[in-house]
């Protein structure tokens, strides 16, 4: 979504500053796939030019991901935040040392506050940050 927002606004400043300087849209409607074709054409071949097939690679894979969006949704964050708000509220109370059960490896999963966080409990990589920390 953030990327068709910022496709948008590119749009509007570009015409918007064109047509507020005189220009008529017409002449430029008439060349666009023309011009559209030349630049994109040359900022492809200079990629292509100044790249090897490993940053290419990644850079579509990149564009993929782009497109295909977030992986983590609000719901995630607001989770994540939670957690951490149980986390400090009991070392703040229990001290330092009531964390320990919470975050170890063996009976991480088990404690109350993980039971909470479902959503959390689904990325294997954030379970593991919280036990490394």
């Amino acid at each position: 979504m953030l990327t068709i927002g910022g496709l948008v606004l590119l749009l509007v400043c570009v015409f918007g500053s064109y047509i507020f300087a005189g220009g008529h849209l017409e002449p430029l409607m008439e060349a666009m796939p023309f011009e559209l074709l030349t630049i994109g054409g040359a900022a492809i071949g200079t990629f292509v030019m100044s790249n090897s097939m490993h940053y290419g690679k990644h850079t579509l894979a990149g564009f993929k991901k782009i497109l295909k969006g977030a992986t983590f949704a609000k719901s995630h964050s607001i989770e994540l935040l939670g957690l951490l708000f149980l986390f400090i509220r009991l070392a703040s109370t229990k001290g330092a040392m009531a964390l320990e059960p919470q975050i170890s490896v063996e009976t991480g999963r088990k404690m109350a506050p993980n039971q909470h966080m479902p959503s959390f409990q689904e990325v294997e990589e954030a379970v593991q940050s919280v036990q490394l920390a």
